[in-house]
């Protein structure tokens, strides 16, 4: 039925791991709500800065690596390294998966599917469940529905004053939307939340510290986060709606769903994270790729720190793409 997730089976809080799991990992499945407008860097059109519709994995390991180090070290340094690659490291999707946008406080989520080149965003109850009855929204339909703006200029801290030529706008993630008229003229409003699943380990420790991930300990956790950018503008706040609660999703891989083609009575491959290309694996069937280039942590040269370096530029599938594999990508 819809607004409800019928593989989901709880399981008992600590109790055994899943089965297609390693051994000491729960699967977790959280709803997190905004409380203020969030923007996910998706690159820059002109003088706009994009944002994404969904939260990626690598901005969640990015704020739960943070957030443990603190709780556990106190601060960053080489710490930050050790328990992000406890968390996934360079390959988050093994921990996070990508976060989908929901109106309706977690119950369904928009997960986008290319479709003749073009992307569409498709009501899951789950995610081998959508809505065929119900017409998808366009990618320019989601973002008139969700997206935001504001506009700014680069400010020189020393100075506090704004630098010239830098007048610039950046896409916000809305935080609250316009429901149905409750009367004429009048509209109540929906708070946009996104749901997805953490893939953690029991206990996570270092240096002699070490913490739980119960449902308590990852709901604070949760709550203390921040996401994406702009957050000493106070964008990015969220707490959690619903959750954290044990679950099975029914799946062994966040980053390739085997999917219900709603074109045709078959299933693909549908990639839910950014996907490195592999040359000698898979075949796209409906698509697109970019050239990713990431900030990572580097305190190896005086001045450096948090987003401070890059990562090597790979050519990936977005979010959405569709291949058609025999094989596990790698």
């Amino acid at each position: 039925m819809p607004g409800t997730w019928p593989k989901l089976n709880k399981l008992q809080l600590r109790g055994k791991p899943m089965d297609s799991k390693p051994t000491g990992t729960n699967c977790w499945k959280a709803t997190i709500e905004l409380c203020s407008p969030m923007q996910i860097g998706a690159g820059t059109l002109g003088f706009v800065e994009k944002t994404e519709l969904f939260v990626p994995p690598r901005v969640l390991w990015g704020a739960f690596t943070a957030a443990m180090t603190r709780k556990l070290c106190g601060s960053m340094g080489d710490d930050y390294k050790e328990i992000g690659a406890l968390l996934g490291g360079s390959t988050p999707e093994k921990c996070f998966s990508t976060f989908f946008p929901s109106e309706d406080s977690g119950a369904t989520f928009w997960i986008p599917r290319y479709n003749n080149g073009e992307r569409y965003w498709y009501r899951h109850s789950d995610y081998k469940t959508l809505f065929p009855e119900e017409k998808p929204r366009s990618e320019a339909e989601m973002r008139s529905r969700l997206v935001t703006g504001i506009t700014g200029q680069a400010t020189d801290p020393e100075r506090m004053a704004t630098t010239h030529n830098t007048l610039h706008e950046t896409d916000l993630i809305k935080h609250r939307v316009r429901d149905k008229e409750d009367q004429p003229g009048r509209f109540s409003l929906i708070t946009i939340c996104f749901t997805g699943f953490l893939a953690l380990p029991e206990t996570i420790g270092l240096n002699g510290k070490s913490m739980r991930f119960d449902e308590n300990n990852l709901k604070d956790l949760i709550n203390s986060l921040r996401l994406g950018g702009g957050r000493k503008r106070g964008h990015g706040i969220i707490k959690c709606f619903s959750g954290p609660l044990i679950v099975n999703p029914g799946i062994t891989n966040f980053a390739e769903i085997e999917h219900p083609d709603p074109a045709m009575n078959e299933k693909k491959i549908l990639l839910t994270p950014n996907h490195k290309v592999v040359s000698t694996k898979g075949n796209i069937v409906d698509g697109r790729a970019f050239l990713a280039v990431y900030r990572q942590y580097d305190n190896t040269v005086k001045n450096k720190g948090y987003g401070r370096d890059f990562s090597e530029g790979d050519l990936c599938w977005e979010v959405g793409c569709v291949i058609e594999t025999e094989k596990t990508l790698a």
